[in-house]
């Protein structure tokens, strides 16, 4: 999700979390604390820069090296020829290297599209799905359905893009606000919603879209993505265990179905 952001130009941030802390619950528990949390979020690529800074020594050769290696990939990713020439003229400041250099090393990396994409033993890609944590997809659901939310209160029309498919795949909170968008009935909403639609409303004016109809169609794309990416992940773990056992028909269908869940992915 962060990466397809990143081609797209958006302005994304990153919010800091205690350890073993999950979002959700935080937002079910304690609101004030999530706005807390959002107000002190963190450009992702300074996020980027800050842990690879407080990972390796930039003093050393291959502190350096450890550095470059954490950064070009994502500064790459980068859509917008300004900013990304901002971050290789402070990554050239940080590891005292020209800027020719930078953009050299940059060049020779390879797009996502050409890596290898790992399969399993029925030939069947199953890429990284199953490196993604449920923490992780709980925060880019939090993160994508309130950033489209916003972009919906900025551009009224958007309500039309509601639907039951897209209110499936956001979190209960944010599903729960949409209904009642869809209906004009958001003056109905309880304290507790009211407050997560006060403070998408409020983020919204900070970070205004120039394209809020078309934020709301590529965030609505990322949340369906993300929830197929899941159903991947689930059907990836049966995939596995199907093969340990001799019931040739189950697994068959469970690959026809990943296959499935694929085709609507890249679509």
């Amino acid at each position: 999700g962060i990466n397809l952001a990143l081609e797209q130009d958006f302005n994304v941030k990153v919010i800091a979390m205690e350890k073993d802390k999950d979002p959700a619950d935080v937002v079910s528990q304690n609101p004030d604390d999530w706005q807390k949390a959002i107000e002190q979020a963190k450009e992702i690529m300074a996020f980027y820069f800050d842990t690879a800074l407080n990972s390796f020594d930039s003093t050393t050769p291959q502190g350096k090296k450890q550095i470059a290696e954490a950064l070009l990939s994502q500064i790459k990713k980068i859509s917008n020829n300004i900013l990304q020439f901002h971050w290789v003229q402070k990554l050239s400041s940080i590891l005292n290297v020209s800027e020719e250099s930078i953009l050299q090393e940059i060049k020779k990396i390879k797009p996502d599209s050409e890596r290898k994409t790992r399969y399993n033993e029925s030939n069947v890609p199953v890429a990284s799905f199953a490196d993604i944590t449920p923490t992780q997809v709980k925060l880019r659901r939090i993160l994508l359905a309130e950033r489209m939310l916003g972009s919906i209160l900025q551009h009224k029309e958007s309500r039309e893009l509601i639907n039951d498919d897209l209110v499936s795949v956001c979190p209960a909170n944010i599903a729960s606000i949409l209904c009642a968008l869809k209906q004009n009935q958001e003056q109905g909403l309880d304290q507790y919603l009211k407050k997560i639609f006060d403070n998408c409303a409020f983020q919204s004016e900070i970070d205004e879209s120039d394209e809020p109809e078309k934020e709301v169609k590529l965030c609505s794309n990322f949340l369906i993505k993300l929830s197929l990416q899941s159903q991947l992940k689930d059907i990836s773990e049966k995939i596995k265990q199907e093969e340990q056992k001799s019931d040739s028909k189950i697994l068959i269908f469970l690959i026809q179905q990943f296959n499935e869940l694929v085709k609507q992915v890249k679509s």
